[in-house]
């Protein structure tokens, strides 16, 4: 059976794809590219699409003429093919562009009972609008709306007091900076102290998978403004001595790749990470996982959890669409037979044909 695909080469090159056409052949499933520079026809043949067209939705949505052409005949697609499943559907994907429907995302899975939180957040139309000093709690990490397909979206701030927040906006109100956040929506995050552990989970169906990353480190005093790029975050701890505190500034063996570095955890001692994996609830995770699923109707996706130092207060920061899944563990396999339970329950009274059978199989099956 042919399934269609529509990746990005980034997408292809980062997220576990590397061997997964192979693999799938193997699995009675044969990957096939969907040109979206081509007009789409003659793809009866397929019988379920996977994508991530974000890369396509979000340039669509600010007017970029080719990704437009391409979102619309996407949309001609599965309006000619009506009846061949698409994961995951493009109205409920659109939910996670934003930040600010993340938001109410959240919101709704938390009155579902779960016992987690999201930090207190709030949304401005640009950084420079003005607000009270009782508006939010601060630090806060400043962000844009958009939360994906832009450079912009992986810009962050860490503000540690009002104070700052002005003369931030003071900066670029004068021109004196241009880091890109002065004239676009953002949202104004409460900053929780977490040791700089955060846990990220990668959910594939009901499959989920959690691991441990570094983070800011807790704020302990004031200081300027801490400027970052979320994608330049190292993926993993380097493990320093058992001596050092969670607290103390572990100094890194070789000097910071940047200046924002040092405010980060990128190393920790085995104790620290086995205290913060001590407390994670991963049955509280899981059912967070489900509780996003059932509210979206979304099969791949992922979110962040922190844990408030000193306590076991869980904390959800960031929801995202079709995360990397470079390294979690037998990606492959779960994707695939993720991809077939689809198929199955969309085509439930047809045989699951090997390929070659079902390149010829009349015209009545699969």
């Amino acid at each position: 059976m042919k399934v269609g695909y529509v990746f990005s080469r980034k997408k292809l090159g980062r997220s576990g794809f590397t061997g997964l056409e192979d693999y799938a052949v193997t699995q009675c499933i044969q990957l096939e590219p969907l040109d979206l520079g081509q007009p789409v026809e003659n793809l009866e043949h397929v019988v379920l699409v996977v994508h991530k067209l974000t890369d396509v939705i979000v340039p669509a949505e600010r007017g970029n003429e080719k990704a437009k052409a391409e979102l619309e005949r996407f949309k001609e697609y599965t309006a000619k093919y009506p009846h061949i499943p698409i994961v995951d559907p493009i109205p409920q994907v659109m939910k996670l562009l934003n930040r600010r429907d993340m938001y109410e995302v959240l919101q709704k899975c938390r009155r579902k009972g779960i016992q987690f939180s999201v930090p207190d957040s709030m949304f401005l139309t640009t950084m420079v609008s003005a607000i009270s000093q009782d508006a939010i709690q601060f630090p806060v990490i400043c962000k844009t709306v958009a939360a994906c397909s832009s450079p912009l979206a992986h810009q962050m701030m860490l503000i540690p007091t009002f104070r700052e927040f002005e003369r931030q906006l003071t900066l670029v109100r004068e021109a004196h900076v241009n880091h890109g956040l002065g004239d676009v929506p953002v949202m104004l995050q409460s900053f929780i102290d977490h040791d700089g552990v955060i846990f990220k989970v990668y959910v594939i169906d009901k499959h989920v998978y959690i691991t441990p990353r570094p983070s800011i480190r807790n704020v302990e005093h004031a200081y300027e403004s801490v400027e970052f790029d979320s994608q330049d975050i190292p993926k993993q701890f380097t493990i320093a001595a058992e001596s050092i505190s969670p607290h103390t500034q572990e100094g890194d063996s070789e000097p910071p790749a940047y200046p924002w570095y040092s405010h980060f955890m990128t190393n920790a001692s085995n104790r620290l990470l086995k205290e913060k994996e001590k407390h994670l609830d991963k049955v509280k995770v899981n059912r967070i996982a489900d509780a996003i699923r059932e509210t979206l109707g979304l099969t791949f996706f992922g979110f962040d959890v922190i844990i408030r130092s000193g306590s076991n207060e869980h904390f959800v920061v960031d929801l995202n669409y079709f995360p990397s899944y470079a390294n979690v563990p037998n990606f492959q396999k779960i994707f695939i037979d993720v991809l077939k339970a689809k198929i199955e329950a969309a085509y439930p009274t047809a045989p699951f044909y090997p390929i070659e059978h079902h390149l010829h199989a009349p015209k009545d099956d699969i």
